[in-house]
């Protein structure tokens, strides 16, 4: 199977890459962190009013050296990856020709550890963080990982380089059991 994961074509001549970047509650570290990702090879970078990081995402931006014609800023996701798949709005979506974005695939860390999640990794030889971000992109969902630690960023970023198994994606949507990691949209009035 290819790695090779072409970016999303949109309306209007425009595409989405595949794999993002989150600064969602990064702090003081956001623009050191949106530049190591740039310098990685991200070029979609999930940001929003909400996170009061907006002027650090754009100087990053700047002082990288990256035109911003090769940039892909977004702020509308879901909360995606095995344990929580939202199927139904997935499909709702998909059906209205919507690209489903995905934010906290690897579940803020509290799903790590899971022991089939562990099981896969060791088993094709990628880590945990790898396999979850990389089940979401052969979804076809645009991924926002979020890390503010250089070497986590480039290690998410070598999820472009693995490909899952028919076999390994399968496994791992089993996985799911409705587990929210961020907070729950249903909550707020």
């Amino acid at each position: 199977m290819s790695t090779v994961l072409p970016p999303i074509p949109l309306s209007g001549d425009v595409s989405i890459p595949r794999l993002g970047f989150g600064v969602f509650r990064a702090g003081a570290a956001t623009r050191s962190a949106v530049l190591t990702a740039l310098q990685v090879g991200y070029r979609h970078i999930d940001t929003a009013r909400v996170y009061k990081n907006e002027a650090d995402v754009g100087e990053a931006i700047r002082r990288s050296g990256v035109p911003r014609g090769e940039l892909f800023v977004t702020t509308k996701l879901f909360e995606l990856h095995p344990f929580l798949q939202q199927r139904d709005v997935v499909a709702h979506c998909e059906a209205l020709g919507i690209a489903v974005s995905a934010y906290s695939p690897l579940t803020k860390g509290k799903r790590l550890a899971d022991p089939a999640l562990g099981a896969i990794a060791r088993e094709i030889g990628h880590t945990p963080a790898q396999v979850l971000i990389r089940w979401c992109l052969q979804r076809g969902w645009p991924t926002m990982p979020k890390s503010v630690t250089p070497e986590r960023i480039a290690e998410n970023f070598g999820a472009l380089d693995i490909a899952l198994s028919d076999d390994v994606m399968g496994r791992l949507t089993a996985l799911e059991d409705g587990t929210r990691c961020a907070w729950d949209p249903s909550t707020v009035v």
